[in-house]
């Protein structure tokens, strides 16, 4: 099973192209009716990145093979425990535009005892082609990422705690 308390597991994406994104919009197909044989032709016209990715492998033990490897992670597919999300704060929002966020979300669950499993070739995201995001904050992300990494941080600065509501006390409360 890929779903496991102390595992988070990471899937893959496979990226559409812009014309493909415009076309699966308007005709209202769904990726997943096609075959195998249909998505490697599709990657080969240019349409999706990746065919291989589609394919669902029954990997069992070899899943948990580069478990500390940050990098494995992708914010837009992967699936947590809740308790694991909350042991690390959640994202840290201390990021700001884009780059980065997941990447920290992953070394902060590393360092709190959490392990990745590869859920590639079992779980995959069609990433439907968009504008990129504004970058200009990309280099400030990353000096971030790193002086967390160094510090082995486990705590989003700017988390789920500040979601959350403190208990009014007894003598305020309307009954």
């Amino acid at each position: 099973a890929l779903a496991e308390p102390g595992w988070c597991a990471a899937g893959g994406r496979i990226l559409l192209s812009e014309s493909f994104t415009q076309a699966l919009l308007a005709d209202r197909i769904s990726v997943e009716d096609w075959s195998f044989a249909d998505k490697f032709r599709g990657a080969q016209r240019g349409q999706l990145n990746r065919a291989l990715s589609s394919l669902w492998l029954p990997l069992g033990p070899l899943r948990r093979l580069g478990a500390r490897r940050w990098q494995r992670l992708r914010g837009c597919n992967f699936a947590a425990f809740r308790t694991d999300v909350e042991r690390v704060n959640g994202f840290d929002e201390s990021f700001q535009g884009w780059g980065f966020e997941d990447s920290d979300f992953a070394t902060r669950l590393i360092a709190s005892g959490v392990r990745l499993k590869n859920a590639r070739f079992a779980t995959n995201v069609y990433h439907l082609w968009h504008r990129e995001n504004d970058r200009t904050r990309e280099g400030e992300n990353w000096q971030r990422l790193q002086s967390r990494i160094e510090a082995q941080a486990t705590l989003a600065q700017i988390g789920l705690d500040q979601y959350r509501r403190s208990p009014a006390p007894i003598d305020q409360l309307h009954v």
